[in-house]
């Protein structure tokens, strides 16, 4: 089922806005055409924007419990959004590019490699259609300079659960990654965490299931998923988040959709 979703999505993507004439590629008004097409909303804490596609009716069991083999989500980055913020997840998250981009992914291994991959079209400078990142991976995403936007699929093997995703880091987290690459500098690693900075966050909470950051309670559809209460939007700008906002908790709790 994985690879025949792989294989669909964009004829999916293509029929869902078809019924109206597109605006230039790479135009404002294009990026605007899609996000109301497919009835995208901005993603809290990870910033970008996001729409639910569905998950799969095959299950796995993991940790004693049934999960959807696969789910799926359109995400979209955008100049008034260009950053991905870092997170970890616990399953396989592979994103395959539907239109626009580059996309530049910056991933965290756990055992302290990192890796810089682009998702974009241009084969002959090493850039891919698809890029599929390992389950325990810390990531951020990144629009590029050139890009107006970028909309892809991604799907999530097994599928999203609010208790198996991370989001923010801090001075630990830092030291583990920054060097590792000749992008891996001190200011870039600060840019990815962006908004979701944990000055108290310690070595023994990042890499581990803990969850670092306290996410915004309630949601609407998460992968699936849907809660009994609805987030209230913040009217604070996307890298202006009050630390208040955050608290290190060793409990699993709902996490804002993705």
């Amino acid at each position: 089922m994985p690879r025949l979703f792989l294989a669909t999505i964009g004829l999916t993507a293509i029929v869902a806005i078809a019924g109206t004439p597109a605006p230039p590629a790479q135009s404002e008004a294009r990026a605007q055409q899609l996000i109301k097409e497919l009835k995208l909303e901005v993603l809290p804490k990870e910033s970008g924007y996001l729409g639910i596609i569905g998950r799969s009716a095959q299950t796995v069991t993991v940790d004693g419990r049934a999960l959807a083999v696969q789910s799926q989500n359109y995400y979209m980055l955008t100049r008034d959004r260009p950053i991905n913020y870092l997170h970890w997840l616990a399953p396989d998250d592979t994103h395959i590019l539907i239109e626009g981009g580059p996309v530049d992914y910056f991933i965290f291994h756990p055992d302290g490699r990192v890796e810089k991959v682009t998702l974009g079209m241009d084969l002959a400078a090493g850039q891919r259609p698809v890029v599929a990142v390992p389950g325990g991976c810390w990531k951020a995403l990144r629009l590029a300079d050139s890009a107006r936007y970028a909309l892809m699929a991604n799907t999530l093997s097994p599928e999203f659960t609010p208790d198996r995703v991370k989001i923010g880091a801090g001075e630990a987290w830092m030291k583990r990654y920054v060097g590792k690459a000749p992008w891996a500098t001190p200011e870039a690693l600060r840019e990815f965490i962006g908004p979701n900075w944990i000055p108290w966050a310690t070595t023994s909470r990042v890499g581990t299931g803990l969850r670092p950051v306290q996410a915004e309670q309630g949601s609407a559809k998460v992968f699936g998923f849907l809660s009994a209460t609805k987030i209230q939007p913040s009217s604070a700008r996307p890298d202006r988040v009050p630390s208040t906002s955050l608290r290190a908790s060793s409990d699993p709790v709902p996490h804002s959709p993705r």
